[in-house]
């Protein structure tokens, strides 16, 4: 069963990990979320836009841009 929401230790676990000079992958940042919770892919892409948004940085993932 995938969850809705994540809570707000997760999500800044999360946040660190996105914001740390050493960026890792995502898909290693949406396994290591996946361990405790089990969160759709368009929740954590919609996690990710946030905390671009929060940063000041550009959204990563752009449901506009994408080619049909």
């Amino acid at each position: 069963m995938r969850n809705d929401k994540i809570t707000r230790s997760e999500y800044n676990k999360l946040k660190d990990a996105f914001l740390a000079k050493n960026r890792r992958s995502m898909y290693s940042l949406y396994i290591d979320i996946n361990k405790n919770n089990t969160v759709s892919k368009h929740l954590f892409f919609g996690l990710i836009n946030k905390i671009c948004r929060e940063a000041g940085m550009k959204e990563f993932y752009d449901m506009k841009n994408i080619k049909k």
